[in-house]
């Protein structure tokens, strides 16, 4: 059993079935072989009117070694997420957690926030945040708690929705 849960996964929508609110997707930097999954569920948040073949989404898996139990959590319209330091994505990691987040953005349509990871980290881990709607992201300020996550050129009054994940040690 996992002791957190696994950091959301980029994937493509190959298509979306509105009679069962799930969509196909590919799995993208899995391996040689892309994996393919059809009837994906999606969670509430997701726009489904976004989910169009091509587009690039947010997976999460609840146990990381079944793809069966993969959900939709984002829509990833382009860009480079934001990432924040920490210990090397690659090397060898011990844990990692992942949430989602909403910015509430003021007149300009900047706003920050500030989620806390629910485990300390040993070390600042590597942090990365994805915005729905493509806006550009911030990650400031980074601790073995938690981080600050900014936008500016959001909406105007409005709210800007994200994805995260932070890996290290714990």
């Amino acid at each position: 059993m996992a002791l957190s849960t696994p950091p959301p996964l980029l994937a493509t929508v190959q298509d979306y079935d509105p009679t069962t609110d799930t969509c196909s997707i590919s799995l993208d930097h899995i391996g040689l072989i892309v994996p393919w999954i059809d009837g994906v569920p999606i969670a509430q948040g997701v726009s489904r009117a976004a989910l169009a073949a091509g587009i690039r989404c947010l997976v999460q898996l609840l146990d990381p070694n079944s793809y069966c139990t993969a959900q939709v959590v984002g829509v990833y319209y382009g860009g480079n997420p934001a990432s924040y330091g920490g210990s090397a994505p690659n090397g060898a990691l011990q844990g990692s957690v992942a949430g989602r987040a909403g910015i509430q953005t003021n007149g300009a349509g900047s706003g920050s926030v500030s989620p806390a990871f629910g485990h300390t980290f040993a070390t600042v881990p590597y942090v990365e945040a994805i915005a729905d709607n493509g806006k550009p992201l911030t990650i400031t300020a980074a601790t073995t708690s938690g981080f600050t996550c900014s936008v500016t050129g959001g909406p105007a009054n409005g709210w800007v929705f994200l994805s995260w994940a932070a890996s290290g040690n714990f």
